[in-house]
């Protein structure tokens, strides 16, 4: 990284309740809407679910 230029990386581990799945999808898809039209400082927002449907990471740069 060069003198001047910062990045702030976050990540998040979320648990999706049984059951949950299709709601957690619609509200992340909401959340990504929202960040695409709206952050303009936003560089990466990426959901990862595993296989299972039963956690969610988040990486946002």
């Amino acid at each position: 990284m060069s003198a001047g230029n910062s990045e702030i990386h976050g990540t998040a581990r979320m648990v999706i309740r049984e059951g949950q799945l299709e709601e957690f999808k619609r509200l992340a898809a909401q959340c990504i809407e929202i960040v695409r039209t709206q952050d303009t400082g936003t560089l990466e927002y990426e959901f990862f679910l595993n296989t299972d449907g039963t956690e969610c990471l988040v990486h946002e740069r």
